[in-house]
C-alpha cells in the first residue's frame, strides 16, 4: 500500500510539473521529429534487449539500466524538466530491479 501511496504522489507532481509554464510543448515537438522518434525506437528496442533479452549478463543489464537513467536526465533536461528529473530517475531506479 505504501508504494502506490508513493507512485500516485509522484505522478501527481510530475504531471504538475509537466503541464506548469507549458513545458509539454517540448516534448509534443521532438515527438513531431522524425530523427527522433526513430533514435527514440531503436533506444527502446536496445533497451528491451539488454534488461530482458540479455538480463543474465551482469554487465550488459547495468549498463543498460546506467544508460536509460542518464538518458532520463539529459532528456528532462533538454524539455526544462528539471526537478521531474528526480521523481523519474527514482521511479525507473526503484521499478528496475538490481541483479
Amino acid at each position: 500500500m505504501k508504494e502506490i501511496i508513493i507512485n500516485i504522489i509522484f505522478l501527481i507532481v510530475g504531471i504538475f510539473i509537466l503541464f506548469s509554464r507549458n513545458r509539454h510543448l517540448n516534448i509534443i515537438k521532438d515527438l513531431k521529429n522524425t530523427n527522433f522518434v526513430l533514435v527514440l525506437i531503436l533506444l527502446i528496442l536496445f533497451s528491451y534487449w539488454g534488461l530482458v533479452i540479455e538480463k543474465n549478463d551482469r554487465r550488459i543489464y547495468h549498463s543498460t539500466r546506467h544508460a536509460l537513467v542518464a538518458f532520463m536526465i539529459a532528456y528532462m533536461a533538454h524539455a526544462d524538466l528539471v526537478f521531474a528529473a528526480f521523481i523519474g530517475v527514482w521511479l525507473l531506479t526503484y521499478y528496475i530491479p538490481q541483479l
